[in-house]
């Protein structure tokens, strides 16, 4: 195969736009939520120091955007304070580029800051007033006229970082009113966060990344999500069809009971199909005039542990299945990880840019 820097990438965010809009753009697009810093120093042939090196690397793989995570900061959240349970820690060789060990910490499952209604009371929530974009305008700044960023939130997964995942599933049956709260508070600072990030140029969608689901269905019923998180999706959907944004959403496992709800909330794109969770040829059918379908190359086997012509041909074959007619953009069934060998991330971005222009002849 050619090397991705033979292919002249050219970006362009109206492409993506277009295939978000459920339309043919000139090829289809690649699209990843995150790419692992040892991936991206791999695929370049430098260490990612800077923002302008993250900017580069998105530029340089064929991409029309570069992600941005808003409030993803612990210490903004939580200052210095430790979860009732404290951090485990161990030593794993964690990456296919790591050479020895390193130390892993990780936070209790049971436990974390906030456990009832009355510790979401005394909590330190933090000020909005003090909520940095410094990393999204730095990266609006680098980007070459033609790229825009995308906005990255998450409201389930720290409603479920703050109180633990075993205090949340169990409150959702003993203390409903707590889970709501939650969902309220951390809400409204995503949606804060949203409204603030919406209002630069350089922004051209927001994606929502909360994971509902596993492999064998929803987290919670519909109707809970309904009140919990929904009303708060809502929110985020009007602040990005009042600014022109399109708006994606992002969780693995099998959302087939709510993906109805997903599209009257306005989100115009779904990611990442998970194989093993979903068939993305029978969501295509059900869905596809009403969502983009964004991912759904195999992160189990094919990225991690097959060869690059096995992905070739898993690529070729997604192109097939869901790029005619438009509304599919490439992308791995989850994220591109520190154990997904370099030319097997390669052999995707490559197999996309030479095998995804239409009409397709993959």
């Amino acid at each position: 195969m050619m090397r991705a820097s033979a292919f002249e990438p050219q970006p362009d965010f109206g492409r993506l736009r277009c295939a978000l809009e459920h339309g043919e753009p000139d090829r289809v697009p690649l699209a990843e939520l995150l790419v692992d810093s040892q991936v991206m120093a791999a695929f370049i042939g430098r260490p990612i120091k800077t923002i302008a090196d993250n900017v580069d690397f998105w530029r340089s793989a064929g991409y029309d955007f570069v992600p941005v995570y808003l409030v993803t900061n612990e210490q903004y959240w939580t200052g210095d304070l430790p979860p009732k349970e404290g951090y485990r820690v161990s030593r794993a060789r964690r990456s296919v580029y790591a050479t020895e060990e390193q130390e892993r910490r990780w936070r209790s499952e049971k436990a974390g800051w906030i456990t009832s209604l009355d510790e979401i009371e005394t909590f330190r929530w933090p000020e909005k007033e003090k909520f940095d974009l410094c990393n999204l305008k730095e990266t609006i700044g680098c980007l070459p006229p033609e790229m825009k960023t995308i906005a990255i939130v998450s409201l389930h997964e720290w409603v479920v970082h703050l109180a633990g995942s075993e205090t949340l599933l169990l409150a959702t049956v003993d203390q409903p009113e707590f889970v709501r709260e939650m969902c309220r508070r951390v809400g409204e600072i995503m949606v804060h966060s949203v409204e603030l990030a919406s209002n630069h140029d350089g922004v051209g969608a927001i994606w929502v990344g909360d994971d509902l689901a596993y492999k064998g269905g929803l987290f919670y019923s519909p109707e809970k999500m309904r009140d919990w998180l929904f009303p708060m999706y809502r929110k985020i959907a009007e602040i990005a069809r009042s600014r022109d944004l399109r708006l994606i959403f992002h969780s693995d496992g099998d959302l087939r009971e709510i993906i109805p709800d997903l599209i009257e909330i306005g989100f115009d794109a779904l990611h990442p199909i998970e194989p093993t969770a979903m068939d993305i040829a029978e969501i295509k059918r059900a869905w596809g005039s009403q969502l983009c379908l964004i991912g759904n190359i195999d992160l189990s086997y094919t990225l991690t542990r097959g060869t690059p012509q096995e992905v070739e041909a898993e690529v070729r074959q997604r192109l097939r299945e869901c790029a005619p007619g438009g509304g599919y953009c490439v992308s791995s069934a989850n994220s591109v990880t520190e154990y997904v060998p370099v030319e097997n991330y390669r052999a995707m971005v490559e197999t996309t840019l030479r095998w995804g222009h239409y009409p397709i002849r993959a």
